[in-house]
C-alpha cells in the first residue's frame, strides 16, 4: 500500500513538473516570436502557456497577449496607409509598433522608406547604371579601357559604351586608334570601334601606333606597319622601340642606338640602353652610368647619374625634365635635380625624390617620418603628415588616403575631394575613375559625379 502511494505521489510530481517545463517553453516561444515581429505565432504561444492554469505568471502573459494584439493592429494600420500611399501616417503608426516592439525589423525598414518618401534626399549624381564592369581605367584621347566578364572594350566621357566588351585585351587610344586581341589574333580599331586593321594572326606580337607607326614581331624579329597595315620596316630587328621624334631604338651587336624611317643607323648603338627622343633629348645608359644625348648623338649630360626617375607624358613618351626644366637623377644613393645642361639645382640630398608636376615635386629625405613637396627652389611648400598616403600631382589634384579611403588634395593642400572612396586613379583629360563600394564613377576636378555604374 505504501508503495502505491509512493507511485501515485511520484506521478503527481512528474506531472507538475512537466507541466511547468510546457508552460515554459510556450512562454519562451511566445517571447521569441514577439521579438521577430511575428505576432500572430506569439499570441498562438501565449495563448498555449495559459493552458496550464496552476503555473506562474498568468498576469504576465496577459500583458503580452495585450503587446502582440497592439502591434498586430498597428503594423495592420500600417501597411494599409502606406499600400495607399498616405506615407506621413504610416510613419505614425509604424513608430507606435517600434515602441511596443523595437526589434521589429519590418516595422523599422517601413519607418525608412516612409521618411525617404516624405523627405528624398535630393542628389546631383546620375542614378548608377547596371553595367557589371570589373574595372574602368583612366582615359586617353576621350576613351577609357573597361573590362566585363573578363572581357574587354571603352567608354566616352559620358560613360556610353562606344566599343563593346567583346576582346580578349585592349590597349588606351594613341593617334585615333587603339590595340586589340581576339582569339589570338591583333588588329587596331578607331574610336567608333571600327577594325581600320582587322584582326589576324600575321604577327607575334604588335605594340601601340607611335608617329603612324607601329612595331610588329613575326619568327623573333621586329619591324613596323603604317595605319592601313602595310609593312613599310621588314621584320629583321631585334628589340625596336617605338618611333619617337623621328628615331627608334634599335640593337646592334648587343648595343643599343637608333635609327629613323627610312632604316638608317642615326647614332651609333654603343649604348647598354636608350629611351625615346622627348623634345630631342633622350635617356642613355653606358657603362652603368646615366646621361642625356641629342638627335645628333651628342651627349650633352654626361652619363655619370646612378639612376634616372622618368615622368610619362602620354601613353608612349617619356617626359625628362619637367615644365620647370628639372630632371630627376640619382648620385651616389641620394636623389637630386638637375637642368638641361647638368647644372645641379636642388641637391643630392632625398632618399625619394619624384619629378617635378604642376610646379612641385613630391620628395623625402632619410630619417623624416612624412612626405613633402618642394618647389623649384627645393623650398617645402607642402608638408604632409595628416594622410596616410601622398601622391605626385596631375591637373592640380593628388591623390591621398586617410584611413584607407581615398580623395584629392589641390595644389594649396586642401583636401577638395574627400576620402571617401575605396579606389582613385590618377586625373587625366579632366576625369578621375574612382570606385566606392560597388560603384564606378567617373568624377571633374570639381568632385562632381559624372557617370556612375554598377
Amino acid at each position: 500500500m505504501r508503495t502505491f502511494i509512493t507511485v501515485i505521489f511520484f506521478f503527481l510530481c512528474l506531472s507538475a513538473f512537466s507541466q511547468q517545463e510546457s508552460y515554459k517553453i510556450a512562454y519562451d516561444r511566445g517571447k521569441s516570436e514577439f521579438s521577430q515581429g511575428n505576432y500572430d505565432a506569439a499570441e498562438k504561444q501565449f495563448k498555449a502557456s495559459l493552458r496550464f492554469p496552476d503555473c506562474p505568471q498568468p498576469n504576465d502573459v496577459g500583458e503580452w497577449l495585450k503587446r502582440c494584439q497592439s502591434a498586430q493592429a498597428g503594423m495592420q494600420q500600417g501597411e494599409n496607409l502606406y499600400n495607399s500611399g498616405k506615407y506621413e501616417q504610416a510613419q505614425a503608426a509604424y513608430q507606435r509598433v517600434l515602441n511596443i516592439n523595437r526589434n521589429d525589423m519590418k516595422a523599422k525598414q517601413r519607418l525608412a522608406d516612409c521618411k525617404r518618401k516624405t523627405n528624398p534626399v535630393v542628389s546631383n549624381e546620375p542614378e548608377a547604371q547596371y553595367r557589371g564592369y570589373s574595372h574602368i581605367w583612366n582615359f586617353s584621347e576621350g576613351l577609357a579601357p573597361v573590362e566585363r566578364n573578363e572581357k574587354f572594350g571603352f567608354i566616352d566621357k559620358t560613360g556610353k559604351e562606344v566599343v563593346p566588351c567583346i576582346y580578349d585585351s585592349v590597349r588606351h587610344f594613341n593617334e585615333g586608334l587603339a590595340l586589340i586581341r581576339k582569339d589570338g589574333k591583333r588588329g587596331y580599331i578607331d574610336k567608333m570601334g571600327a577594325q581600320v586593321i582587322p584582326l589576324s594572326f600575321n604577327y607575334d606580337s604588335v605594340s601601340t601606333f607611335s608617329q603612324g607607326l607601329a612595331s610588329v614581331k613575326r619568327n623573333g624579329k621586329w619591324g613596323f606597319i603604317d595605319e592601313n597595315g602595310s609593312v613599310v620596316i621588314r621584320c629583321v630587328y631585334d628589340n625596336p622601340g617605338m618611333f619617337s621624334e623621328g628615331l627608334t631604338p634599335v640593337t646592334k651587336n648587343g648595343k643599343r642606338g637608333y635609327m629613323d624611317r627610312f632604316e638608317r643607323e642615326a647614332i651609333p648603338c654603343i649604348y647598354d640602353h636608350v629611351g625615346a627622343f622627348c623634345e630631342g633629348i633622350a635617356a642613355v645608359q653606358k657603362g652603368g652610368k646615366y646621361g642625356f644625348i641629342d638627335k645628333t648623338g651628342k651627349e650633352i649630360i654626361a652619363c655619370i647619374y646612378d639612376g634616372i626617375m622618368i615622368a610619362q607624358r602620354n601613353v608612349v613618351s617619356p617626359n625628362y625634365f619637367s615644365t620647370e626644366g628639372l630632371a630627376v637623377v640619382e648620385k651616389d644613393g641620394k636623389w637630386g635635380y638637375i637642368d638641361m645642361s647638368g647644372t645641379t639645382i636642388i641637391p643630392f640630398v632625398y632618399e625619394v625624390a619624384h619629378p617635378f608636376s604642376c610646379g612641385m615635386a613630391l620628395t623625402k629625405k632619410s630619417g623624416d617620418s612624412s612626405y613633402f613637396y618642394i618647389d623649384k627652389t627645393g623650398a617645402k611648400v607642402l608638408i604632409y603628415d595628416n594622410h596616410d598616403c601622398v601622391s605626385d600631382f596631375t591637373e592640380n589634384r593628388a591623390p591621398v588616403c586617410r584611413n584607407g579611403l581615398y580623395g584629392f588634395i589641390d595644389t594649396t593642400g586642401k583636401e577638395v575631394i574627400p576620402c571617401i572612396y575605396n579606389k582613385v586613379d590618377f586625373f587625366s583629360e579632366g576625369l578621375a575613375v574612382v570606385k566606392k563600394g560597388n560603384i564606378w564613377k567617373i568624377i571633374d576636378t570639381s568632385g562632381k559625379v559624372i557617370a556612375a555604374f554598377k
